[in-house]
């Protein structure tokens, strides 16, 4: 009979038994603290004076249980230091704050452990290699009486643009997509940019707002200081965007996002060679294009109030997109709609349902060569088109410092490739926060 195993590379195995056990250790404890515990905390005092932080371990533990090369238990972590800093509290300093982060991940990917080979990893939290990196060091300063923002320093441009929640394990679902398949010359956690963002609040719930990041691959190595380095930049990243923030006489909060970027950064051609013919055809490398673009638009919408204990209670929606110029993106659109309720049972306010669908498209171009490739009896992966990606989850929240969220993935077509077997993943989140 075949069982979920788990995976038997020593460095997996050794972090995963660290994982449980820190999670076992931890989770009892913190679970049961009372909330007059938590008030009295020793760091209230510190919130107080200006500083506050958050250390959290986030384990992605899952196994594709059908369709896949392998039913493995892959695990995938991610432990985060984030710091606030107010300076107006700690110095005087009139509308500025400061925020420094570190994350480190371990573990490995399930896409490629297990062969699913999807377009997008079914563990966001893997990626970028198992390095310690400062993922935020940046400058917030508040101008014109609050009418103008201006962030400056480490930054990752999906903080910035297209933010939405990241409650889902799969890539599909998770924040800011152009970092998730643009990924690079837009880098997003825990890769930081040096960069500028501004945002001018145009009144009312409306705002627009515009950055400048370097593009610079010397950011994805693992020198933790080296890469703080200017040097290497091949462009600039220039995304732009314009938000509308309704709240509906009865509290129920909107969010709506419509933007774009441009990057002067050079890129691979998918289809054409450096002669501007098909590589398929000639096996010359591919061309350079000269820089790269896409748009992207964003919709939160909460639907109903719940209880109120929170401003997200109730059930809200999220529909995202994005869109990418075929001329050098593997994927080359995105579209994600998902449904979430806080609070879904009486004396569990703040749980979560979660369900979600996700379409990635597979460049028509890169279809095309590939085509043309095995026609001509080269190897190559099968033409491709759209992968569909549904996802449900329930969350479990324990107090302040424990989340237990089981989680059921299914991928029709992954990679975008209509021969492949669907692919059902099974597995959880669990994230400890001090």
């Amino acid at each position: 009979m075949n069982t979920i195993s788990i995976n038997r590379k020593p460095r997996s195995r050794l972090i995963a038994l660290l994982g449980t056990l820190t999670t076992l250790l931890l989770a009892t404890p913190l679970a049961a603290q009372t909330k007059a515990e938590e008030d009295a905390s020793w760091r209230t005092g510190l919130e107080e004076d200006g500083v506050k932080f958050d250390l959290n371990y986030r384990s992605e533990d899952l196994a594709a249980i059908s369709g896949a090369d392998s039913k493995d238990l892959i695990h995938s972590g991610q432990i985060a230091l984030i710091t606030d800093f107010d300076m107006e509290k700690l110095v005087g300093w009139q509308g500025a704050k400061l925020r420094a982060s570190l994350a480190y991940r371990d573990g490995d990917n399930i896409n490629d452990e297990s062969g699913v080979s999807a377009l997008f990893g079914p563990q966001e939290i893997f990626g970028r290699g198992h390095y310690l990196r400062l993922t935020q060091f940046w400058l917030d300063q508040s101008l014109a009486n609050g009418k103008v923002a201006l962030r400056i320093g480490r930054l990752a441009p999906g903080e910035d643009f297209q933010a939405t929640e990241c409650s889902f394990n799969n890539l599909s679902f998770c924040a800011n997509q152009a970092g998730n398949f643009v990924a690079d010359y837009w880098y997003n956690w825990p890769i930081s940019q040096w960069g500028v963002a501004a945002q001018v609040n145009l009144g009312g719930d409306k705002y627009v707002k515009a950055g400048a990041y370097q593009v610079n691959p010397r950011n994805l190595r693992g020198d933790f200081l080296v890469v703080l380095s200017p040097k290497g930049g091949t462009g600039v990243l220039t995304p732009f965007e314009f938000g509308w923030t309704p709240t509906s006489a009865s509290g129920l909060i909107g969010e709506y996002k419509i933007g774009g970027w441009y990057s002067s950064a050079d890129r691979k051609d998918v289809y054409y060679d450096i002669d501007g013919n098909p590589a398929s055809v000639t096996g010359q490398p591919f061309g350079e294009r000269s820089g790269a673009w896409g748009a992207f638009f964003s919709a939160v919408r909460q639907i109903t109030r719940g209880d109120g204990t929170s401003p997200k209670s109730g059930l809200r929606a999220i529909v995202k997109g994005s869109i990418a110029d075929v001329q050098t993106s593997r994927v080359d659109r995105t579209l994600v709609g998902t449904l979430v309720y806080t609070g879904p049972f009486k004396g569990r306010p703040a749980d979560d349902i979660g369900l979600g669908i996700a379409f990635n498209h597979l460049n028509d171009r890169i279809a095309r060569y590939r085509a043309e490739s095995l026609a001509l009896g080269e190897d190559s992966l099968l033409p491709g088109g759209t992968e569909r990606t549904i996802e449900a989850y329930y969350s479990f929240q324990f107090g302040k410092h424990l989340m237990v969220r089981p989680d059921v993935q299914w991928i029709h077509s992954p990679g975008g490739i209509d021969q492949r077997d669907d692919v059902l993943i099974v597995g959880s989140r669990i994230v400890v926060s001090l």
